[in-house]
């Protein structure tokens, strides 16, 4: 009985063995390294300086950037709740390896991702924001509203010999556009309108740069509530990508009443800046005179053009 148990041991531990050396070694090009990385936002952008010019009854100059703002500091997930997480083969930004979307409220980790990849040089590139609908497509990711946005890009080799723990610092990439009105809105205001050409609301995922949609232009409008009439002081605001190259782009005001007739118009040419609020102040809402100046002048020194001969009939 010994010997039998013994012979069935044996044959077992054959089977075992002939099982193991048929497995077919795992190709290196398909093994996987793991990975993660550690999210933060640079201390500089943080709270959003801003500039701030006032609107002369004709000329806007453009404004100049400095540095003044306060200096509280605000927790990452004060800022943004929702990350994008895109990698790349290096040089084939036209596929996504890997396109991940991690939120505050589902991921216990928020700011730390974690990841695995074959051996080989990738474009990593993280976008940071508050909550809003996005689509990727050819680099290039489209909000349904542009909202406050930090990103880094990177070229990352992924290689069995090393362990990648890094910490990655994103950087804010839009600008804040304001209006601050010197005028109280007033009765009969209805909505207010800002009509942006062209709009650069989409962001070029591996540079962080701004590109503009194909539409005309883009509107962001505000109806007026019944508190705001009589009101000192009203902002009106969008946030906006900026474009490479310091690109600039038209925006439209008008104030418009309950017939539908505007109360004032004015354009303005906007440089956005990054990590900056560029912030205009002036009168939005009042009749005032045309913006257009007029020259009068006498025709001829007043000299009179030659009588006109007619004779009275009898």
């Amino acid at each position: 009985m010994k010997t039998k148990t013994s012979l069935v041991f044996i044959y077992l531990l054959f089977l075992v063995g002939c099982k193991d050396s048929d497995k077919e070694p795992i190709p290196p090009e398909e093994r996987m390294f793991p990975f993660h990385f550690t999210i933060h936002l640079e201390k500089e952008i943080l709270p959003f300086p801003k500039v701030t010019r006032s609107m002369p009854p004709f000329d806007m100059p453009e404004p100049v950037a400095n540095d003044n703002g306060n200096t509280e500091e605000k927790e990452f997930n004060e800022l943004c709740n929702t990350i994008e997480y895109i990698v790349y083969k290096e040089g084939e930004t036209d596929k996504t390896v890997r396109y991940e979307t991690f939120t505050s409220e589902e991921d216990m980790d928020f700011g730390i991702v974690y990841d695995s990849l074959p051996a080989g040089t990738y474009t990593i590139a993280f976008l940071a924001y508050k909550t809003c609908v996005t689509s990727l497509s050819d680099g290039s990711v489209s909000f349904q509203q542009v909202s406050d946005a930090f990103h880094a890009s990177f070229s990352q080799e992924i290689e069995a010999t090393e362990e990648i723990d890094k910490d990655i610092t994103l950087s804010r990439v839009v600008s804040k556009i304001e209006f601050v009105a010197t005028d109280n809105v007033p009765e009969g205001a209805v909505k207010f309108i800002m009509e942006v050409t062209p709009y650069p609301d989409l962001l070029n995922i591996c540079t962080g740069e701004g590109l503009a949609s194909t539409e005309e232009a883009s509107v962001f409008t505000h109806n007026f509530t019944t508190e705001e009439i009589g009101k000192n002081k009203q902002t009106h605001s969008f946030f906006t990508f900026v474009p490479a190259d310091d690109g600039t782009f038209k925006v439209e005001l008008k104030a418009i009443d309950s017939d539908e007739q505007v109360l004032r118009s004015r354009e303005v040419t906007v440089t956005p800046i990054k990590n900056k609020i560029i912030r205009y102040t002036g009168k939005l809402y009042s009749h005032a005179p045309s913006d257009d100046t007029f020259e009068l002048s006498i025709h001829a020194n007043g000299k009179w053009d030659e009588p006109e001969e007619k004779e009275l009939e009898d």
